[in-house]
This record gives C-alpha cells, sequence and structure tokens, in this order.
C-alpha cells in the first residue's frame, strides 16, 4: 500500500504514512465484517477530514 502512495523519489513516505493507517485500520475484514479499528476500540473514528490541515498539507494537495 506504502509504494502506491509514495512519489518515485519516495522521499515524501512518512508524510503519507497518517493517511495509510487510517486507510487500512478503517478497512472492513472480509472474515470479522469488521474493520481493525472498530475491534480495538468498539467505535469508528471521525474522518481524517476533521482534522485542520496545515500549509504543508494544502500545499501538497494543491500540487497534486
Amino acid at each position: 500500500m506504502i509504494r502506491n502512495c509514495v512519489s518515485l523519489d519516495q522521499k515524501d513516505w512518512v508524510t503519507r504514512l497518517p493517511g495509510i493507517e487510517y486507510a487500512n485500520n478503517m478497512a472492513r475484514s472480509d472474515s470479522t465484517g469488521y474493520s481493525p479499528f472498530f475491534l480495538n476500540t468498539g467505535r469508528t473514528p471521525r474522518s481524517m477530514l476533521w482534522d485542520s490541515p496545515t500549509d504543508k498539507t494544502i500545499v501538497s494537495l494543491l500540487r497534486g
């Protein structure tokens, strides 16, 4: 999953980890029918969209 999210020079992988971790923890398992986060805490976390973006994040999103 990490390989698909980082740039070709692989220098931005650290900044991509929170989003990758979130996606992994929210992915529903076929065997249990629940996400790892839900099984651990018994609830669904709020969306990452509610987190306040930093200037660096905004520039990164605008550049694509």
